[in-house]
């Protein structure tokens, strides 16, 4: 069964637009062919939306290059195929450079059919790349915004430093914002009588992966209010890099309702 394509063809010569037409019928597409041999047709048919491109290196008022140079200005992924009679190798590396799906000598045009379907698969896949890493994206955003919301105090810990706080952990610790806090020892917001003990219970070796460590230590505030946190530490990857995960909960007046 013949596959569905649709064509933009950049090419004004008679002849060529029928052996075109008919390698792509003997390549297995029933092809739906809209030629045009200038740029302000090229334009219009760009918005009606065509699955490839297949464009004449060069042509008197429009040339492949030009047609490159507008798929990039308009951010669209469609793949274009160059055809091109004798020309040098640098030409057709230069075409491949510039964004070009692949590079046909008008000789070798009986590979029309089987260039096309590769370039398609090809296409396929880079556009479900392309999603696939959108998604991921957006879901890191959505994580993201979540942490920083989250009404419990979070942080991400490397190396004994501060590269993540939320918004509810800069309050804990007297930041008006987490900027405040990032790139801080978070040893150094201890008090100075358990500084020496978190920083030995927060070494990463101690730590594991799978289930969380409970610390209760004092911390002095930004503004030298003393608190009480109450810490969960999780061993994480963060970036390919092993990290602390802390989940803070103040407990400073439960503290005091038991003392």
């Amino acid at each position: 069964m013949a596959l569905p394509l649709r064509v933009l063809l950049v090419e004004k010569d008679e002849e060529d637009l029928e052996l075109i037409a008919q390698e792509l019928e003997r390549g297995g597409f029933e092809a739906e062919i809209h030629p045009v041999a200038i740029e302000r047709d090229y334009l219009t048919q760009l918005e009606a939306g065509h699955d490839i491109i297949i464009s004449n290196y060069a042509l008197m008022q429009f040339d492949a290059m030009r047609a490159l140079e507008i798929l990039k200005e308009k951010g669209l992924d469609t793949p274009l195929i160059v055809i091109g009679g004798k020309v040098g190798e640098e030409l057709a590396v230069e075409c491949i450079k510039q964004g070009a799906a692949d590079f046909l000598l008008k000789a070798r045009l009986n590979r029309l059919g089987q260039v096309v379907k590769r370039v398609l698969q090809e296409s396929k896949i880079e556009r479900e790349k392309t999603q696939a890493e959108a998604s991921l994206h957006e879901g890191a955003s959505l994580y993201r915004q979540l942490l920083e919301f989250c009404p419990v105090g979070i942080a991400l810990v490397e190396q004994g430093n501060v590269t993540f706080v939320n918004r509810s952990g800069a309050h804990l610790l007297g930041a008006a914002s987490p900027k405040q806090l990032l790139e801080k020892s978070l040893a150094g917001f201890a008090h100075a009588d358990s500084r020496e003990d978190l920083e030995k219970r927060l070494q990463e070796s101690d730590l594991e992966s799978n289930k969380a460590t409970f610390l209760q230590e004092k911390f002095v505030r930004l503004d030298g209010k003393e608190i009480t946190l109450e810490l969960e530490a999780l061993l994480v990857t963060n970036s390919g890099h092993q990290a602390i995960l802390l989940v803070m909960h103040d407990i400073t007046e439960r503290e005091r309702e038991q003392g």
